[in-house]
């Protein structure tokens, strides 16, 4: 563990914030001998332990039940990473080893960034878990804080097929726990994928962080294939301020694009359901309602504006129907139709043979 009770100083102290060695041997040494620091989780007396070959950490005096009591050193190295990474995009506001006030918690939240808006949780799986109930059970409980959680897998666990590249069996806690992103659709083939997973490998010199995008199910059972596998040092990464999903170097250009043409699709689109303005518009009228809807136009003085008229014809067509231009009369018995004035010329008016007949 990293974080510790003070009970001389009446508050919680984590290692991970002194820099040198100096500092914490002269904080932490004497008062872990002297029986003055106490696990935040069981309120046991643990002692202070750092050496050339382990990191700075507490360790209990008696080995217990207490969740702490057996962790891995590949655990806190992760959480150690992951704890300096968020420190540095969200400052103050990150704690480690969070604890929420659920009882039936395994243990605290690796990583805990209280803000404004919903607080965001990060939750280490260094192996799976039996049964999907008790992940469910977790994420409820975490979630039920208002918290967005965010599960990140140590790259241990990750298998690569060794005959078949680019595809991975994945144990059933990595399948249920593999969630679809914004940040997948910023690759061509997101429209198929099953969602993302987030390794951290601290086992290299620095902190790696593996992420495979836009996973897509395989012929056999748990089998996932990916074409977007993105390695990263951990240094190097950003996070979404929104979501505080973690993002690769190129992703944001990438997701700018897709919502870029996205929004030209949509905007194409809309062009071709909306008619153009000179276009007629079919509107169905019968003949008085027609001469009722011309005389009223004529009464504004809004003729040149006005649209085309339509009346029912005897075998159920749609006719185009207008007022003359010589007699005013609302009619379709017409020469000629212009069809961005909405006016004609009549046959009574224009048509000689009619006029000799």
């Amino acid at each position: 563990m990293f974080k510790v009770f003070d009970v001389e100083a009446n508050e919680f102290r984590t290692v991970l914030d002194w820099k040198t060695r100096e500092e914490l041997e002269s904080i932490f040494r004497a008062a872990g001998r002297a029986g003055q620091l106490l696990c935040p989780h069981c309120r046991e007396q643990v002692i202070f332990r750092y050496s050339d070959i382990h990191m700075p950490h507490f360790a209990h005096k008696a080995l217990g039940a207490c969740p702490y009591s057996s962790e891995s050193m590949a655990i806190l190295q992760a959480r150690a990473a992951l704890y300096g990474f968020l420190k540095k995009h969200f400052g103050a506001s990150v704690e480690i080893e969070h604890a929420l006030p659920a009882s039936d918690m395994p243990r605290p939240v690796d990583c805990w960034v209280q803000r404004d808006g919903k607080p965001i949780a990060y939750w280490l799986m260094e192996k799976g878990t039996r049964g999907t109930v008790r992940i469910d059970a977790l994420h409820k409980g975490i979630t039920g804080t208002g918290a967005i959680v965010h599960f990140v897998f140590l790259a241990q666990i990750l298998r690569e097929l060794p005959e078949e590249k680019g595809v991975f069996r994945l144990t059933p806690t990595e399948e249920h726990l593999m969630y679809r992103s914004k940040w997948d659709n910023a690759y061509s083939d997101y429209k198929y994928s099953a969602g993302s997973l987030h390794y951290l490998n601290v086992l290299e010199q620095s902190a790696e962080l593996v992420t495979l995008r836009s996973l897509r199910y395989e012929r056999c059972v748990r089998h996932f294939s990916s074409s977007n596998i993105l390695r990263t040092e951990i240094s190097k990464m950003a996070v979404d301020a929104e979501s505080g999903e973690f993002v690769h170097p190129g992703e944001e250009s990438l997701l700018l694009e897709y919502q870029r043409e996205k929004s030209k699709a949509r905007m194409e689109r809309q062009r071709r359901a909306i008619p153009h303005r000179d276009a007629p518009i079919l509107v169905e009228r019968s003949e008085t309602e027609a001469l009722v809807f011309t005389k009223s136009i004529y009464a504004s003085g809004e003729l040149d504006r006005c649209e085309p008229v339509l009346r029912e014809g005897k075998i159920g067509s749609q006719e185009r129907a207008g007022p003359c231009e010589r007699c005013g009369i609302v009619t379709s018995d017409w020469m000629s139709f212009d069809g961005k004035t909405g006016r004609c010329k009549c046959n009574n008016c224009f048509n000689p043979t009619r006029k000799q007949g």
